[in-house]
């Protein structure tokens, strides 16, 4: 297990503190791998490897490399070091059912080329996120518009992964093929997740699940909600605190600019033509940040 930390040591030390009442507790390995907090966070976390035995490393990146980047030290120590069959990589606000890895790995594989797989996220509001199909280029540039975001309730294009007129009380007792998984809690077989790369490093924040998706499709795999199974996402204010929401489109855009120059027929061509939209839509957000900031 992957634990990836900035500036939110407290959180760590609760989440690990909460993995030790798992029904598999004994046969974790976790990493953490702190993002070179300033906070001392690194200092902090250091005492939880002599706390607790399944904590078999505490690492420093030496620099904030971001999400990707940061989530692949841990994997490829993992890859070194322990050699797992399984790895899950998870958020630190995250609050897993004490049976939920057990699960998860006596169900892998029944699941047909399963790569990632995931329970279903529940929000503190109570809404279930699910993973969702991975959008088109016409979705990125839909998403671009302020006013269609608003329309939309600002909520990205995602398809249905409910193919074929599934009903919703079908969705509940099968695991639902998905491309895309939320990144808060990825669960996958190692030997799969290495053979696809990891995650993409040349993201910083944000749209890692699209190359994962992305790579896993290339690969044959399949990536899978177990709707069955829930998790709770409290949503760090990490993010919100170190980034501006400015600063975050920023990076979410800079994301859909690689991963279509990457994955997209004739990806260099879309990237050249979005790129004068996604300046549209940044000046539109700085402008209204700028009345929210002088109200």
């Amino acid at each position: 297990m992957v634990i990836l930390n900035y500036n939110s040591w407290e959180a760590t030390v609760a989440f690990v503190e909460a993995l030790q009442h798992q029904t598999v507790s004994n046969d974790l390995a976790i990493v953490i791998v702190d993002n070179a907090s300033p906070n001392g966070s690194y200092e902090k976390l250091l005492p939880l490897k002599e706390r607790f035995p399944n904590v078999v490393a505490v690492l420093q990146t030496g620099g904030n490399l971001g999400y990707a980047k940061g989530n692949n030290v841990g994997l490829k120590w993992l890859d070194g070091n322990a050699h797992p069959e399984y790895v899950a990589v998870c958020n630190n606000d995250i609050i897993l059912p004490d049976n939920c890895l057990e699960q998860l790995v006596l169900r892998f594989p029944s699941l047909e080329n399963a790569c990632v797989i995931s329970p279903m996220q529940l929000l503190p509001d109570g809404r279930r996120v699910s993973g969702w199909n991975l959008p088109s280029w016409c979705d990125d540039l839909k998403n671009l518009s302020l006013l269609y975001r608003w329309l939309s309730k600002k909520r990205a294009v995602r398809q249905s992964v409910a193919k074929g007129g599934m009903h919703a009380s079908e969705e509940e007792t099968v695991p639902v093929k998905v491309d895309v998984i939320p990144g808060s809690f990825l669960f996958a077989s190692f030997e799969r997740f290495k053979k696809i790369g990891f995650f993409y490093p040349g993201t910083f924040l944000f749209v890692e699940e699209r190359f994962i998706a992305y790579a896993a499709k290339q690969a044959g795999y399949q990536n899978y909600i177990l709707s069955d199974m829930t998790y709770l996402h409290e949503h760090s204010k990490t993010i919100n605190t170190a980034f501006s929401r400015v600063r975050q489109y920023r990076l979410q855009y800079d994301g859909w600019l690689k991963y279509t120059r990457r994955c997209r027929k004739y990806g260099v061509l879309k990237a050249v033509l979005m790129t004068p939209l996604i300046w549209l839509s940044m000046g539109e957000m700085g402008f209204l940040e700028l009345l929210r900031v002088n109200q």
